[in-house]
């Protein structure tokens, strides 16, 4: 048996997006149950009227030290006496944007969960 879900979100003020894909799919005595999530925030925008206004980049990233680099976590769980496997994969950071006459800094969260399950036998 498959099954599907698929939730697609937009706040109101259209700043953050928040996309999830669940699927859990039972086959051969293995369930298996995987989530896809991705989550998207306008951090800041500024106009830009020139090329030399890209120099105007550093406005963006100021007070966002911390998160300047590419966060990117990996976790994985094991159980042999219940066959029970869990695998999450993160990755947040930000992401720079020109759009028309506004440059956009953007934050970002994905995130990759899977766990398997061998089915027991009644």
């Amino acid at each position: 048996m498959r099954e599907i879900l698929f939730r697609n979100m937009t706040s109101e003020d259209f700043k953050k997006r928040y996309l999830k894909i669940i699927e859990n799919l039972s086959k051969n005595g293995l369930s298996t149950h995987t989530e896809r999530r991705c989550f998207y925030y306008v951090k800041s925008a500024i106009d830009i009227k020139c090329v030399n206004d890209l120099d105007r980049l550093e406005e963006l990233k100021d007070g966002q030290q911390n998160n300047r680099k590419r966060n990117f976590h990996i976790m994985r769980i094991k159980d042999i006496h219940t066959g029970f496997e869990k695998l999450i994969c993160k990755v947040c950071g930000n992401i720079y944007v020109i759009i028309g006459n506004r440059m956009y800094c953007i934050g970002f969260m994905h995130s990759f969960k899977i766990d398997f399950e061998a089915q027991t036998v009644k």
